[in-house]
């Protein structure tokens, strides 16, 4: 028999020889097994975090104002503004369009004719009047003599003096008097109402004046803000008629987006800022109203941002409302916020115009003032019974398990309104398999401080 064959026998005695090594009872007759490595678990210190949500949409770029220009007379366009096309920015009261004002000049002519006609007619009224009053101071004078005279015949008659036909004329031209002053009273009676019919022709005249002025005044079309053309097919000699409409302008003081957001987004917002809230009437508030009447009490900020290419440019807003209805299509609520001079270009910050129809995204930030315990969603675990809790490493670093009241959720985080406190360290990922009292190695994670609520 060859002396290889024998080579494996020193292999195996050197086995044995070890692990008759290894196992041979201690001092006290128990076996030493080998030192476990404790697991490695990710961790995270609790700190108290300033609490800041933001809520995003995304809408379209709109004029707070349009205004399209319609005609209100009819004529030939005689004068337009300079460089009169789409694009072109006038400020408020200079005049865009011109059209022949001949027609209504010769009106406003015709109603100041009439009205002077009419004040003519009442100075005449006037004058008659006071002749007519003198007439009858005289007219009255002769009937008092007359009578007076009657009088001293009808004495005479007694006396047989005179005859009685001299009695009877007299008698006559007395009443002949007393009748052209029966006829002057009548006349001055009809004074007052021929005042009224020269009066209300005065009021006509003058509605007629104003009327043709105010169609004279519109044949100069002017700009009522400052705002950019996007609408005109204009030229001079074109024959306008009332209701025409002629060119469209867009207020370029400010711009406002209707950014549509989830309303669950805006209720999970105020789940965290208003933890006292009514919260069966803010999740069924089918506008939103409840909601942003809640939010409101807040220092609320926004941004319009937008990438052009590889730039990205973030313009400042103000919230301004919410449209207080949802969208049927989307689910959404809209809130609208507004950027003021969004045609300017905005050197100072490298900001470009923010041109209207564009696609932005609307963010709102809402900063609650208080700092909060909040922990990853991940970290947060159930009992049989339903009730959350996490583990965390105690400073014997062994795994504990810890009942925790969780608040709202925002994002991947939830806000732990008890449980937890600054300094604690809680697991994020769990150990397989996790045994409490269990010794560990921790592993820190960077926290997160600031919370998305996207819609």
């Amino acid at each position: 028999m060859s002396w290889r064959r024998l080579l494996f026998i020193p292999p195996i005695v050197i086995g044995i020889g070890l692990f008759v090594l290894q196992t041979r009872p201690g001092p006290d007759g128990a076996a030493t097994p080998a030192e476990p490595q404790p697991p490695a678990v990710r961790v995270a210190e609790i700190v108290l975090e300033p609490l800041v949500l933001e809520v995003s949409g995304f809408g379209r770029v709109a004029p707070v104002r349009s205004w399209q220009a319609t005609s209100q007379v009819d004529g030939r366009i005689v004068a337009l503004a300079e460089n009169l096309a789409v694009g072109a920015v006038y400020e408020a009261s200079a005049p865009l369009i011109q059209t022949d004002p001949r027609t209504y000049e010769i009106a406003e002519a015709r109603a100041q004719a009439s009205l002077a006609t009419a004040y003519a007619q009442i100075t005449e009224l006037e004058t008659q009047e006071e002749a007519t009053e003198a007439l009858l101071a005289l007219e009255r004078e002769i009937e008092a003599f007359l009578q007076a005279e009657l009088d001293r015949q009808s004495i005479l008659v007694e006396r047989g003096t005179i005859s009685q036909a001299a009695l009877e004329q007299a008698h006559r031209e007395l009443l002949n008097q007393r009748r052209q002053v029966r006829d002057l009273e009548n006349q001055l009676t009809l004074y007052p109402v021929q005042r009224l019919s020269a009066e209300a022709a005065i009021l006509t005249a003058e509605v007629d004046l104003e009327a043709a002025q105010r169609d004279l005044g519109d044949t100069v079309i002017a700009a009522p803000f400052d705002g950019r053309v996007t609408d005109q097919n204009l030229s001079v000699g074109q024959y306008v008629r009332p209701g025409d409409a002629l060119l469209v302008l867009e207020d370029i003081a400010e711009a406002e987006i209707v950014a549509e957001v989830q309303p669950g987004a805006l209720n999970t917002v105020v789940r965290a800022l208003v933890p006292d809230a009514d919260l069966t009437l803010v999740s069924t508030d089918p506008g939103a109203t409840t909601t942003f009447s809640l939010l409101s009490r807040f220092d609320l900020s926004a941004t319009v941002s937008q990438r052009i290419g590889d730039q990205h440019y973030v313009w400042p807003a103000t919230l301004d409302r919410h449209t207080g209805a949802i969208d049927p299509a989307t689910g959404s609520v809209g809130l609208v916020v507004r950027v003021a001079d969004p045609g300017r270009t905005d050197p100072r910050n490298g900001l470009p115009p923010l041109v209207t129809g564009s696609f932005v995204e609307v963010r709102i930030s809402i900063p609650a003032g208080r700092q909060v315990v909040m922990v990853d969603r991940a970290a947060v675990r159930a009992a049989s019974d339903g009730a959350p809790f996490v583990y965390v490493v105690d400073d014997d670093q062994t795994l504990q398990r810890r009942a925790i009241l969780v608040g709202a959720t925002l994002g991947d985080r939830i806000v732990v309104a008890d449980g937890l406190r600054s300094g604690d360290t809680i697991v994020l990922s769990e150990p397989q398999p996790a045994v409490l009292g269990m010794a560990v190695e921790p592993v820190y994670d960077r926290p997160t401080l600031v919370v998305r609520v996207e819609p």
